[in-house]
């Protein structure tokens, strides 16, 4: 997803529209810059932070009653 540069600059391997969200969730993080580097502290963590928050929210509304009835109801 993306190239280590000289002096510990990055740039993305595809373009910026080629690349999700869910691409840089499953990435391995070893390849991401360290930890302090604008790009994660600036763009990534506030995106994934939010997108936590959004499945946070819709997993608050699915109890066990629901997935059991979901098991439950013949295909």
């Amino acid at each position: 997803m993306g190239i280590r540069g000289p002096h510990g600059s990055y740039e993305l391997g595809r373009e910026r529209r080629s690349i999700t969200a869910d691409d840089i969730l499953h990435a391995d993080t070893d390849a991401l810059p360290h930890a302090g580097a604008a790009l994660v502290n600036e763009i990534i963590r506030p995106v994934l932070a939010e997108t936590e928050r959004t499945v946070s929210v819709a997993l608050g509304r699915i109890n066990i009653d629901d997935m059991v009835r979901r098991v439950a109801v013949p295909k």
